[in-house]
């Protein structure tokens, strides 16, 4: 009875296809991370405007910075009732940074479109900064894309 070992350049090339294969999903796990962080410290931006906080983190979303501007215009139009705008505008920036948690779980489960998508969307939000000017928030952005 013959028994074959198996050969060690062949141990040593699969060993590199998985060491390989861990790095890169260490990569994607760590590039969908900045979603999370997108989402929470848009949210966080929210609540600190809904709370009459101007206190903005720069990684946050330049969108739902136009929707609280926007809402809060709305609100001064109507006077005391119309706090229920800022209302509704935060319900808005919940909905818009949610987009960002769910590509942050897709992209954990590497789904490379998901990725894409929200690099896509991220970038589109540094163009609204710079159409409102905000160099720093937008340099963010570009350094965030660089990071996912």
């Amino acid at each position: 009875m013959n028994i074959q070992s198996p050969s060690p350049t062949a141990d040593a090339a699969q060993l590199a296809v998985i060491q390989k294969k861990l790095m890169l999903d260490a990569r994607i796990r760590n590039g969908a991370s900045w979603f999370f962080w997108i989402f929470a410290l848009s949210l966080v931006n929210s609540v600190m405007f809904l709370l009459g906080k101007y206190f903005v983190f720069f990684l946050g979303l330049g969108a739902t910075q136009v929707v609280d501007g926007f809402m809060y215009a709305l609100a001064n139009e109507f006077g005391s009732s119309g706090s229920i705008f800022r209302l509704i505008g935060f319900g808005i920036d919940v909905c818009i940074a949610s987009i960002f948690l769910v590509i942050g779980i897709l992209g954990r489960k590497s789904n490379r479109a998901a990725i894409i998508t929200g690099m896509v969307l991220y970038a589109l939000d540094g163009v609204i900064l710079l159409l409102f000017k905000d160099f720093l928030a937008a340099g963010f952005h570009v350094f965030a894309l660089v990071g996912i």
